[in-house]
């Protein structure tokens, strides 16, 4: 894993500048179900221009095994950064979302779920989050921000 030395006697500033070099090395992995599609790819343009290194799956149509290019990944992001996890009310065990979830936990990544409509909070606790971004009834450039805005501050209040 990257790592950043922070000497916790630095000025909060200092140790703020510390964090968001290691996040621009970070690598974001986005894992939404496609009818999420259009946030996702807001949210991933807008880390972009942060030069924030994310994986979103329409960037890898090319030749190659496809599962196995996801996984990896995955492994990537749960080792070196985030997995931003777009759940809604048809979240459950089974879907190709689950499987890149469960391989996140697998990998001990950290997961930050995105909730952008009513879901259990057991779905939350799976992960063993009890954080969670709240983008319901934001609109879709509304919610971009604010969950970009959020993954750079390293706000852990994510609750709205």
């Amino acid at each position: 894993r990257p790592y950043e030395t922070v000497n916790l006697e630095w000025s909060e500033e200092k140790i703020a500048e510390a964090i968001e070099r290691f996040k621009i090395r970070s690598t974001v992995f986005l894992s939404y179900p496609r009818k999420q599609e259009e946030l996702a790819r807001a949210v991933n343009e807008k880390l972009k221009k942060h030069d924030v290194k994310t994986f979103f799956d329409d960037d890898l149509f090319s030749a190659g095994d496809f599962y196995a290019i996801v996984h990896r990944n995955i492994a990537e992001a749960s080792m070196n950064g985030y997995v931003l996890a777009f759940l809604d009310e048809d979240f459950r065990v089974g879907t190709w979302q689950h499987r890149e979830l469960m391989t996140a936990i697998k990998w001990q990544g950290n997961i930050i779920p995105v909730v952008t409509a009513p879901i259990s909070t057991d779905a939350l606790f799976m992960f063993g989050n009890i954080n969670w971004i709240d983008v319901q009834n934001m609109s879709i450039p509304e919610a971009s921000d604010h969950i970009v805005d959020c993954f750079l501050r390293n706000d852990r209040k994510y609750n709205r």
